[in-house]
Order: structure tokens, then sequence, then C-alpha cells
């Protein structure tokens, strides 16, 4: 494979609401990174029904002082609407007293909503508190299997808790890359909100963002761009969003346009979201930093690998010093920066990025993850440029398992993982076996990418010699005409 998709997709699963950073503490595999006791946890959620500033985030400027408005939210209101007031006359007077007693009614409903799901998060994670008494060693994926099945039968009456525990859950799920338990979660979360609420809110067009984040990270692209488009429209029509909520919609575009092989339009959407959240004060964020990922990922696309590599190591010097090495930002932005090192043919230097990653990704996601599988993709592909097939057959192997289980089956990705399987049996003289998955590779590539994009071009150009060989001149005559327009 020339470029996973989840080089980028997989940097950008930082997630932005403080309860799913709570979950993910919560979850954590390290028991110390994670909540010391039930305590912690509950504390750290009464923060979050106070719109207090919560410890599972890494805090910002910006962050705290949107904490402080919506902690005096319904003052906040009052206080703009006598300033209106007293400019505009005192006709707005009792217009004002009434959204004010609105805004608190909408309050008081948001904090029951909050409490109740404080609770719930509350039970479900006490199993995970090392002072209880010895329960076997319970793993995140068991953790969130148990609260997915407790939601759809305790909350059956609370439609509005559930459909945020639902999408909370379902990010989580995503965010260690098992995307065939995160989508049902997010699409039940959609349809629940659709139902409970008006369908222009913004609670709606947050759950259809989630739901095209995770559609692109499958490869359904179309149905991904109308969810993801959706969210956009309803959030500009808004007032008074936050400059990180258009941030979100534009960065999502951008990932799907990148994986679209389209870097110029990936391009324009990430320095959207860049300016957006520093119009916000939300510069030096781990958010801000997915997007800086995306747009040096686009230079990748574009061959300007110097540049690339200049974003990534930004990122690094940024963000590993807060927030470690165990952190999706950062272990994506050492992933990426062996891309932009692997294009320059700097393979040694690739692969010892790689080689020390690879066991926090394993060891905070898990085998079954999307995540490992593309460090385990990348890596293969590193021995394959530099002949060591041997080395690459296993992880191949490995990564495309993992496709199967959790892609859908025309993803982009699972196409460029067996084009490089079958680089690799064509490496070894496997050459039948290398035709029928380039062959294979190649239809679904065609599906997912524009006629000349790179990964079509590099598929034809290593399929042509192996139909050759197979003597089959025609066929491999055609391919490299193809692979030169």
């Amino acid at each position: 494979a020339s470029l996973r998709r989840a080089d980028v997709q997989h940097l950008v699963r930082q997630l932005r609401g403080d309860l799913d950073w709570i979950v993910m503490k919560a979850i954590e595999k390290d028991r110390g990174r994670r909540y010391d006791t039930a305590n912690a946890l509950a504390m750290d959620l009464q923060r979050f029904l106070a719109d207090e500033p919560v410890t599972a985030r890494p805090p910002s400027a910006g962050y705290r002082l949107g904490k402080l408005v919506r902690r005096n939210r319904v003052a906040a209101i009052a206080l703009g609407l006598v300033v209106v007031s007293v400019v505009a006359g005192g006709s707005l007077a009792v217009l004002g007293f009434v959204r004010a007693r609105r805004a608190e009614r909408q309050a008081k409903h948001e904090a029951q909503v909050a409490a109740k799901t404080s609770d719930f998060l509350v039970q479900l994670f006490a199993v995970s508190n090392p002072n209880v008494r010895d329960r076997g060693s319970i793993t995140a994926r068991e953790l969130l299997d148990s609260g997915s099945a407790r939601i759809e039968h305790e909350l059956s009456t609370e439609p509005v808790v559930k459909s945020r525990l639902l999408r909370t859950m379902g990010k989580v799920y995503g965010s260690l890359g098992l995307l065939d338990r995160a989508e049902p979660l997010l699409r039940q979360a959609l349809d629940l909100r659709r139902h409970t609420v008006p369908v222009d809110s913004a609670a709606v067009a947050e759950s259809q963002l989630d739901l095209g984040s995770l559609l692109a990270e499958r490869g359904a692209f179309a149905p991904a761009e109308s969810a993801m488009t959706a969210s956009l429209a309803i959030r500009e029509r808004i007032a008074g969003l936050p400059d990180s909520v258009l941030a979100a919609d534009n960065y999502e575009l951008g990932r799907l346009a990148f994986m679209r092989a389209d870097p110029t339009a990936a391009a324009v959407h990430a320095r959207t979201a860049i300016d957006l959240l520093a119009r916000g004060g939300d510069s030096a964020t781990a958010f801000a930093m997915n997007a800086h990922n995306l747009l040096g990922i686009t230079y990748v696309q574009r061959k300007q690998y110097d540049s690339a590599a200049a974003q990534f190591r930004s990122v690094i010097a940024t963000m590993e010093p807060v927030l470690g090495l165990r952190n999706s930002t950062v272990l994506g932005a050492y992933n990426n920066l062996a891309t932009a090192e692997k294009r320059m043919h700097r393979y040694v230097e690739a692969e010892s990025l790689l080689v020390r990653v690879a066991p926090a990704v394993l060891d905070i996601y898990g085998k079954a993850s999307t995540r490992y599988s593309t460090v385990l993709a990348n890596l293969a592909n590193i021995y394959s440029l530099q002949h060591r097939w041997h080395e690459a057959e296993p992880l191949y192997l490995e990564a495309i398992a993992i496709d199967d289980r959790t892609l859908d089956p025309q993803s982009p990705d699972r196409a460029d993982d067996l084009a490089g399987l079958a680089g690799v049996y064509a490496g070894t003289g496997r050459l039948r076996a290398a035709d029928s998955l380039y062959h294979l590779a190649l239809v679904l590539q065609m599906k997912a990418y524009p006629a000349d994009s790179p990964e079509i071009r590099q598929t034809r150009a290593a399929y042509a010699p192996v139909l050759r060989a197979l003597g089959r001149t025609e066929a491999a005559a055609a391919m490299e005409v193809n692979h030169g327009r």
C-alpha cells in the first residue's frame, strides 16, 4: 500500500467531549493512568455536571473560558439581554425575561440528564476500581460490551440519556478501532435524537458528524459525505456555536477528502479548521494538532515530504511532553512521520519510528483494532520496499485479518493491504497468488479512488510484470498503457 487512509484517519480520533474523555480514562489499560478509585471517577463526573474543567482532559485557555461561561449560562444570557435591552430600549425587557426563564429551564433539564448519565457511568466503571474485590481482569472491550447491553435494557424510558450514552460508547468503541461495534450504537443515537429533539438541532448535527466520521473510516465514502455535509449545514444555521464546533465539521470533511485522494480539498478544510481553532483560543489543543497532522499528510500526497515531516515533528514536540507517547495524536504523528521518511527512502528511520510506537498501539488498542493494523501494514510496506519479504508477509496477513473483521469489504484500506500482500507474493515467485490479489485490489481501488490516483497507478505498475511473467502479454501491455496515463 502506498499510503493507507488510516495514516490520518487514526490520528484524528481525538475525542472532544468531556464525557468521552472521562470514559476513556476510566477504561485506560494502564492502572497508573486510570482513575485511582471510583470516588475519583465520581468527582470528575461531578465536575462535568458542574461545567467545571475535568481532570481527564488536557486543559486549554479556550476550554477553561468556555467552562466559566457555561457554569454561569443563565447569568451570562441574562447579562447579554440586559445589555441588549439598554441599547435597544425597554421593549425588549419582557422578551429578555422570557428567554432567560427558558434558558434556565433548559439548563435544569440538561443537569438532570447529565446527573443520570453520571450515575450510570459510576455504576458501570466501579468494576474497574482496583479497590473493589477482585473480579478478574476485565478488558476495555468487555466493559464497553457490558455497558452497551445495560444501556439497551435499563434506559428504554430515558431516550435523551440513552442517546447520550450510546453516542459516548460508540465513540469510544471507534477510538479503540472497534468500528463494527461502534456503527450500530452511533446510528441508534442519531435515530433517538431525531425523534426526541428538532431535526435541525445541534444534537442531531453532532450525531450526524459522529456517524459520518465512522463511515469514512470504514470506507463508505458516499454516505459519510452525506452525513458530514448535513451536519455542517445545520451548524452553520445555528447562531453562537463555538468555533471549535465548525472546526470539527471542516476537519472531518478534510479527512474524507484526503481518503478520496483529493489533497487540495483536504488542505483547504484542514487550514479552515486550524484557523477556526486559533480564533477560539484552541490552537495548542490535541484537536488542533490533529488538524496539523491532516495538513501534513496532504503534503505527503503532494510529494512535499520535507514540509510534511516538519509538520509531524512539530506536533510531536508540542504534544508528547504534555500527553506522552500513549496518546492517539502523538502516535498518529509518529506513524505519519514514518510515512514521510519512507517516501524519502529513509527506511531505517521509518522503521525505527514504527517499531517504537507499535508496542504502545498494541497495548492500548489491542490486536483487534484498526489502529494496530495500520502500524502492521505500514511496517510491512517498509519491509517490502527493502525486499524483506518474509518479514513483511506475516504482518500483511495479520493486518488483512483485522481489516476483514472491522472494515467495509469495499474499503480502500483493505484494497491497499491486499495489493501489498500481492507484492510479497510476486517478490517470492508466487505469481498466480499475486495475480489473484492484484486483480481484487485493483477492482476495489478503482471503486474508491480517482482513475489517475497514485494508488491505482502503483498497483498497475506492480501488476503488469506479473501478468507478463504469466504469459499474458496483451493484458500486461494494457496495464502498462493505463499506468502511463
